[in-house]
Parts: structure tokens; C-alpha cells; sequence
């Protein structure tokens, strides 16, 4: 019996599927093995009977499959969302998605949705009722399995079918750092840890586009939508200065408008000396950046997770 504690957010069910494109100690990389790669997170599709915005593309040359994966956190079915998927036909993979295929005329395309087992039943039944023939792929704490539908390429169809070994708890956040849904709390730690390593490798000035790569993890530049690009650099922009007007004040210097694509960051020269950190200076970051953390968790748990950076990015940039 599933329980609450096999609840999966719509990035962990993403991280899950990424994983099974790279095998590695512990995971099988069915995907991998039968030649799928991640192609474009965030990818904006123009169907025939409207826009969506894929959360996931991963595609085989060798399989000439793709599939546009909509993962649901929750248990509900958007229908006007759910029949834009449906009608998405598979010239979209090559033709606008830029997919790889030996032989497009034949290229299988499979619009899928992505759940969580404990919200199977509900998530069908959404599908069922707004008259689309979707697959839907559902997470157990170590596998995923198809649970209602087909999928275009047999293989495919047979192995989640059968169950594609995953280990739910160990892909969480391998991939995909955060989202644009995450708490400024749980985004902290990674923009922490990129400061840290950049103060520790080569402190030279580095643009906000590089930091934020670093922080969201290695996909970042596989995001198509760059509205939605945009939106993960200003986050981290956002806690850069407010680390920069606090915790980090007088170590880190903050550009003096926000410009996401050409924004530079850099340490404070008297952080700097001759181009190196001092070891001083380094371990006073680490711990600048561990109470830094903390400061957020805090707000985020006092204020239940409603804490409003707005108002506080609004005091800073005004100082």
C-alpha cells in the first residue's frame, strides 16, 4: 500500500526519469540503454489545438521514439492541457524540438503523463474523462510502471510495463536541483555550495548565467523556454543579494541592476588578495554561507513556508 511518504513532487517524478537515461551504480539506465537522452527540459510545443509546455523530451535515434513527459505532483488532470498533449503530432519532434531521428517519416511520438502510484486511479480516471488516450507512467518508492495506455515502441511499452527499477530516494535532486516552485530555503544550499566552490577553485568575476548553472545542476542550458530560463537565474540572482547584503557583506559585491543574462558577480577585492582566497577568508565564507541556510530555513518554517522575498529584495536594492 502506498503511503504519504511515497508522495513524489513533479521534480523528484522528473529526476526519476533523467536518471533512467544515465546508468549508473545502483540504477539501471533502462532509457539509456536503448539509446534515450534528455533533449530539452521546459520545452514549449504549438499543437494543433493549442501551446503546451513539456516539463521533460527525451528521445532515441536508434528507437526513433520520443516522448513529452508532463509530470503531476498532485492528482488532478488539466483538460484543456491534457487534449493540447493529445493532439501534438510527431513531426513536432523533429521539426520544432530538433530531435535526432534516422528516419522522420517514421518517428514515434508519445505525449505522456507522469504520477505518483498513490494518485494512479484519480489520474486515470481525469484522463478518461477528458477523452484522451494518454500513457500514464506512475512512481513506486523503486520502480516505474505504466499504468494505463501504451506507449508507441515496444520495447519501451514492455520494459514499464514490466517495471523500470528506480530508487525514488536516491535520484531526488541528482539532476534537477530545484524548480521555480521551490522555497528560497531549499534553493539556498546549492547557490551556498557554488559560492563556496568558487571561492575555493578560481575567484575570478563570474557571470550569473554560469552560477546559476551550477546551482540548478548540469541541465540548466537544456531548458527551451527562456522565460522560464530567466526565472531560475533571477532566483538565485534574488539570494546572491541577499547574501551579499548580509551574510556575506563586504566578501561579495552585487552587480547594481538586475540583467540575468549579463549579470557579473564578484568577491570583494579585500576577499581577494592577489587573486586567492586566504584560508581565513575561505572558512569565514563557509560558515557565512551555513548561517545563511539556516537564516532561511528558519523564516521559511516560521512563516510556513509563505516567506516574502519580494519585500525584502525590494529593502536591499534600495540600500
Amino acid at each position: 500500500m502506498e503511503t504519504s511518504a511515497n508522495l513524489y513532487s513533479s521534480l523528484d517524478l522528473l529526476n526519476a526519469v533523467i536518471s533512467l537515461c544515465f546508468p549508473s551504480p545502483g540504477q539501471e539506465g533502462t532509457l539509456g540503454r536503448l539509446g534515450y537522452k534528455v533533449y530539452w527540459l521546459e520545452a514549449p510545443i504549438q499543437g494543433n489545438t493549442g501551446k503546451v509546455v513539456a516539463d521533460l523530451v527525451v528521445a532515441s535515434s536508434t528507437e526513433n521514439h520520443s516522448m513529452l513527459l508532463e509530470a503531476k505532483g498532485g492528482a488532478n488532470i488539466d483538460p484543456p492541457q491534457a487534449t493540447k498533449y493529445a493532439a501534438v503530432t510527431p513531426d513536432v519532434a523533429w521539426d520544432v524540438l530538433a530531435v535526432e531521428t534516422l528516419a522522420p517519416q517514421q518517428h514515434m511520438l508519445d505525449p505522456v503523463v507522469l504520477g505518483n502510484n498513490c494518485y494512479a486511479d484519480r489520474l486515470a480516471l481525469g484522463l478518461e474523462e477528458c477523452k484522451v488516450d494518454l500513457p500514464l507512467l506512475v512512481a513506486h518508492p523503486m520502480q516505474i510502471t505504466l499504468h494505463k495506455g501504451r506507449l508507441a515502441r515496444v520495447s519501451v511499452d514492455t520494459a514499464f510495463r514490466d517495471g523500470v527499477q528506480v530508487d525514488m530516494r536516491a535520484v531526488a535532486g541528482a539532476f534537477l536541483h530545484f524548480d521555480d516552485t521551490s522555497s528560497e530555503a531549499d534553493i539556498a544550499p546549492y547557490v551556498s555550495r557554488c559560492l563556496v566552490n568558487w571561492a575555493t577553485q578560481e575567484p575570478t568575476p563570474r557571470s550569473l548565467i554560469e552560477i546559476t548553472h551550477s546551482a540548478y545542476g548540469s541541465l540548466f542550458r537544456h531548458i527551451r523556454d527562456q522565460g522560464y530560463q530567466r526565472t531560475i537565474a533571477q532566483r538565485v540572482g534574488d539570494l546572491l543579494r541577499l547574501a551579499a547584503k548580509y551574510e556575506l557583506k563586504g566578501l561579495l559585491q552585487r552587480p547594481p541592476r538586475r540583467r540575468w543574462k549579463n549579470e557579473s558577480w564578484a568577491w570583494a577585492p579585500n576577499a581577494v588578495p592577489g587573486g586567492v582566497v586566504p584560508q581565513t577568508t575561505l572558512r569565514r565564507i563557509r560558515r557565512q554561507c551555513t548561517a545563511f541556510c539556516q537564516r532561511l530555513l528558519r523564516e521559511h518554517s516560521r512563516t510556513n513556508g509563505q516567506l516574502s522575498f519580494k519585500s525584502i529584495l525590494d529593502e536591499v536594492d534600495r540600500q
